[in-house]
């Protein structure tokens, strides 16, 4: 005998295992225990796990070039890297020191803490800070603490079915899902927010196993003691995004209300109460923390009564002192309350997070969702699969809930329903498991998240961040080339595009060598871009212009025909979602008749132009030096 083979059936759940010699006859029957399989399928998964954390950690480095939305550029870095290295950043309205809307917590948790850490290595060992540092250290931070959501999770699991198969089940999609490698891997506040809807559903409910295990007794005792992380895990949601309270409000109804009915009403109402009441201290001491640090950031002067008030133990003057202090997440819904400011936004239908957000975050994974919940209303003796019908139906209350109240907001963006992936990847493990018996299912989740990822962590928008590293370079040549002490200026106009974060330039605010200059114009009309231009250009030779190749012909002639555009440098691949491609839109005609593909690949690039000046003299075009602009300047050609 040369070999030995061994052989299964065909379902993964087998109860022996059968040894075959190569001339086919049996040589032994070894009985597996059902033990042992689950063991072998716990080791599996494992394995796939360390993979798909492996992989998080690679995309996040390489680095994604896809920029989803503005938002996690301004909420956290861009502030936390002008007052830690201070650098050129722009302040969007929400940081406004007369009334803030947005807790300078969480950059400070998000970006500060990677920030100062390259901070130190700069002062300590002479490192260099580049474009690509700034932003691969908060997005590397924020990939470590995003396994804090895969530990909640499995325990989330765990406690719902006691079945340690089906608890990686639900971390296996969980990490195989692109929302993961592209938002929680990104200085997102809704990344955050995700965590804290993690940590709160994982601490809201004993499991019934433990709870017929357990005295009463040691059930108050527990009570006793998550109350205070989960009063501070409210307000810290709250104050940095207010849509927590979506999803917290069916976990922290859960907690306060007993799971098991008294007979005496009046102690089941005083026992609620007194739950209650255990978060009163926690979330009142949080609050006071939050208001305290954003008071010390944005109006400093104020934050200085404190200590006066605190020794004179005026109460009057700290009601007042109290009543004055900004309050971030009040600002902030008295801000989304007028419709008048949600519309600079957007205003979308209330069916779009249902009909659209939903299925391109989570695609096949919601059709599998809805099964498990048909599943579950079968009776007991139908099912399988044993699952804690009291937390199943906190998770399907967490997710409803939450996706009912964000639908009643005017203005809709996927990312915020971004927590609804974990009672999603909780409740949607039975339907999938085993995977050997749902090839196809699996197949399609892989091959979703595959191209949702190049789509939104790759394609979208994916020339703004390599033009912010390739500008650093040309303004530190422009610094090098001026002297040293002169006064010049350079100016970046960016047209049809996402605003440009400032930081990646990764140039002192205050630089006296050289000024720059970084225009935002977004989608406004082209005579408003000329207008812009118009008024530097002439004056310095330091004009920069960044838009799409997808911008129609018609415009890029105007462009073209007002000034001279040199083609500087293409960024691929980018694709704006505001300006797509037009197969009609071949502004060189180079391209032959019915190669749809390469004009559409032509199209999907981000060009920087440098500008130079053209005027018109009997019928000819001349590009003026800086000598020239000198002397048409004192003959008041060009009027300031």
């Amino acid at each position: 005998m040369t070999g030995v083979y061994k052989a299964t059936s065909s379902k993964f759940h087998a109860s022996k295992k059968l040894l075959f010699a190569k001339n086919g006859s049996v040589l032994n029957v070894l009985p597996i225990s059902a033990a042992q399989i689950t063991e072998m399928e716990i080791t599996w998964f494992k394995v796939i796990w360390l993979h798909l954390a492996v992989l998080r950690f690679m995309l996040c480095i390489l680095p994604q070039t896809g920029y989803i939305f503005p938002d996690e550029f301004f909420q956290s870095p861009e502030i936390a890297a002008g007052d830690v290295f201070g650098y050129m950043n722009h302040l969007t309205w929400e940081w406004n020191a007369a009334k803030p809307a947005r807790t300078i917590i969480f950059p400070v948790i998000s970006s500060g803490i990677p920030f100062l850490f390259l901070k130190f290595l700069k002062l300590s060992f002479g490192f260099l800070i580049t474009p690509y540092l700034l932003l691969l250290a908060p997005r590397l931070w924020m990939t470590l603490l995003s396994f804090i959501l895969d530990y909640c999770i499995y325990q989330i699991a765990l406690r719902h079915y006691t079945d340690r198969a089906l608890a990686h089940t639900s971390v296996f999609i969980f990490a195989s899902s692109y929302t993961v490698w592209v938002y929680c891997t990104r200085t997102f506040s809704n990344a955050t927010e995700l965590m804290f809807v993690a940590i709160l559903l994982n601490y809201c409910v004993i499991p019934s196993v433990n709870r017929c295990r357990l005295l009463r007794q040691s059930i108050e005792q527990y009570r006793y003691t998550t109350a205070k992380l989960i009063g501070a895990i409210l307000v810290s949601g709250f104050f940095i995004r207010t849509s927590f309270v979506a999803f917290a409000v069916i976990p922290t109804l859960y907690w306060i209300f007993p799971d098991f009915i008294r007979e005496n009403l009046v102690q089941s109402f005083y026992r609620c109460m007194c739950n209650a009441m255990l978060l009163f201290m926690p979330v009142l001491i949080t609050c006071f923390f939050f208001a305290c640090c954003d008071c010390m950031y944005f109006q400093p002067d104020k934050f200085s009564q404190l200590a006066v008030i605190l020794q004179n133990l005026d109460i009057n003057s700290f009601v007042r002192w109290m009543a004055e202090i900004p309050w971030t997440p009040i600002n902030i819904m008295q801000y989304n309350l007028k419709n008048s400011n949600l519309e600079k936004h957007g205003l979308h239908p209330w069916y779009l997070h249902t009909l659209v957000n939903l299925p391109m975050l989570f695609g096949p994974l919601l059709l599998v969702f809805l099964r498990s919940c048909l599943l579950s209303v079968r009776s007991d003796k139908d099912q399988k699969i044993k699952e804690d019908k009291y937390q199943l139906s906190l998770l399907v209350g967490t997710f409803l809930c939450g996706l009912v109240l964000l639908s009643c907001i005017p203005h809709q963006e996927p990312r915020y329903i971004l927590p609804l992936i974990v009672p999603l990847c909780v409740v949607s493990a039975k339907a999938v498991h085993p995977f050997q018996m749902h090839k196809l299912l699996t197949s399609l989740w892989l091959c979703f998240n595959i191209v949702a990822f190049i789509a939104f962590g790759i394609i979208h928008q994916g020339g703004m961040l390599p033009c912010m590293e390739h500008l650093h370079s040309v303004v530190k040549t422009h610094s090098e080339m001026n002297p040293s002490g002169g006064n010049h200026t350079l100016n970046i106009y960016f047209y049809k595009t996402y605003m440009p974060p400032v930081h990646l330039l990764a140039w002192p605010a205050n630089n006296p060598n050289l000024l720059v200059n970084v225009v935002d114009l977004a989608g406004q009309d082209l005579n408003v871009l000329e207008k812009v231009i118009n008024s530097s250009v002439g004056v310095t030779e330091n004009n920069y212009l960044v838009y799409p190749a997808s911008l129609p012909c018609d415009q890029h002639a105007k462009l073209q025909k007002s000034y001279h555009l040199e083609l500087y440098f293409r960024f691929f691949p980018h694709l704006s979602g505001e300006n797509l491609p037009n197969l009609n839109n071949d502004c060189n005609g180079n391209i032959p008749d019915g190669s749809y593909f390469l004009k559409v690949l032509n199209q999907m690039s981000l060009n920087l132009y440098k500008v130079h000046s053209r005027i018109t003299t009997n019928r000819k075009s001349v590009i003026f030096s800086q000598a020239n602009l000198n002397v048409l300047e004192k003959q008041s050609v060009f009027k300031q």
